[in-house]
Formats: structure tokens, sequence, C-alpha cells
């Protein structure tokens, strides 16, 4: 039997495995869409923290340390937005993004639509999974 202890935001989990078994675990990239907001936003306003503590850049180096076989599945996944003001209102949204309420709504648009390519913007997603064994 293995047994792992993985950490997640200060909350230890202890959990115990058959072996043979498989262990799940989704999560994003830290190349995914807060990165895209905060590279493009970065002349008006301090980037959101993300929360960094299990990734797909660290997530096969942290489970590795429990089991004997980690494979890391990425789902290659992009936003395509075609009108601006659908975005601007998801990044208002953003908790981590309150720093944004000084800066005029038409400012952001603009910033956003420069990076537009015919016609859409391609705002990329990074998701995946491990299956530890």
């Amino acid at each position: 039997m293995i047994q792992g202890i993985l950490r997640f935001s200060g909350n230890f989990r202890m959990k115990s495995y058959e072996d043979g078994g498989k262990f799940y675990c989704a999560t994003f990239g830290v190349n995914g869409i807060m990165n895209y907001v905060n590279k493009a936003l970065e002349v008006y306003v301090k980037g959101a923290e993300v929360n960094e503590n299990f990734t797909l850049q660290n997530g096969e180096g942290k489970l590795g340390k429990h089991f004997g076989n980690v494979e890391k599945c990425v789902y290659d996944d992009a936003l395509l937005v075609t009108d601006v003001d659908d975005m601007v209102d998801y990044i208002y949204s953003l908790s981590g993004m309150s720093g944004l309420q000084d800066i005029p709504r038409e400012t952001i648009k603009e910033e956003l639509t420069k990076r537009m390519v015919d016609g859409v913007l391609t705002v990329p997603k990074e998701y995946g999974m491990f299956i530890a064994r």
C-alpha cells in the first residue's frame, strides 16, 4: 500500500492507495488565462497572484515523490473571443484583478483589441491532469 501526503493551500490530506491503483487529479498551468491577462494589462495594474502550489509545471515532481509512475495529460485549448466586451466583463469579474477598478473600461478594451488577429482574440487556457500509479 502506498501512502501519500499532498499539501493544497495549507491543508494536509493523507490518503492510502492500494498497490496497482491509480490516482487521478486535474489542475491548471501557469501559462493560461491569468498569465495572459496579467501580461496584457501589466502597464496598468499589478497582476493578480496565481496559486502555483500544484500546477501542470510542478505537479509531476510533487506526485513523483509518492508514486512510481506519473503521467501528465495536457488538454490543448484556448478561448477564441470575438466580442472583446465579453472578455472585459470576465476580467472585471476576477477577484484578483481588483486593481482594475481605477482603469477605464475603454482602456482595457483597447489593449485587448490590439491583440486581436482577424477579429479574434485568442486567450490561452492551460489545463490537464495527472495519472499517478
